[in-house]
């Protein structure tokens, strides 16, 4: 009997499935290859990822209290806590300026609301002068922001007539009109003294 020889196309054909088998092959390696490193390579990256996801929350967190604050009048309150004879907030330090945390109500509130979620913070208060700068004063001082750090603000319009207050944040009969040393510079013949505002910068070591 006489015994068929496999005809070239099929040879061919073979051939061709034996090549596109090694490069799915060859592809299924290298992807797996791939995968296992970008998994491996998550592993840092996730803690800064929940990081920037913390220091955001606590930035809506201090948002929110700053809206508060300005409503309840706190945030004022603490604009106007200052010490005249000093030329410095009540009970700050040599370097005019706390390193703790703020004690006026406001102050208070937001330390116990962003310190208990693990993140540091500073307190600057930023006026324009007469001269049309931008002046800023820190107000707390925690340390040295990272570069993932965020920034909220809330602006405080002063006017000639509001009166200072004394260390338990009380009115006294000083206004900021009649003060020498007030941070911030008095920018208008009006009734408006300036518009001050208050940044409140978060961030996580």
């Amino acid at each position: 009997m006489k015994r068929t020889e496999p005809s070239r196309t099929t040879e061919s054909t073979r051939g061709q499935a034996h090549v596109l088998e090694g490069v799915v092959a060859a592809l299924l390696i290298l992807t797996s290859v791939i995968f296992a490193l970008q998994v491996t390579a998550v592993t840092p990256l996730t803690a800064s990822t929940a990081n920037q996801h913390l220091q955001t929350q606590g930035a809506g967190t201090v948002s929110g209290l700053l809206v508060a604050a300005e409503d309840r009048g706190t945030l004022r309150d603490t604009v106007l806590y200052w010490n005249e004879s000093a030329s410095r907030f009540h009970k700050s330090g040599a370097e005019e300026q706390y390193t703790d945390s703020i004690p006026t109500e406001f102050g208070s509130t937001l330390e116990s609301t962003v310190s208990p979620k693990g993140l540091i913070y500073n307190v600057n208060v930023l006026s324009v002068n007469t001269a049309g700068q931008v002046v800023e004063h820190q107000m707390l001082h925690q340390g040295q922001p990272s570069d993932q750090a965020v920034s909220i603000t809330r602006s405080v319009t002063v006017y000639d007539d509001d009166r200072l207050r004394d260390v338990n944040e009380s009115q006294i009969d000083q206004t900021v009109s009649n003060s020498t040393g007030y941070f911030a510079s008095e920018v208008s013949e009006g009734p408006l003294y300036n518009v001050v505002r208050i940044e409140v910068v978060v961030w996580r070591v």
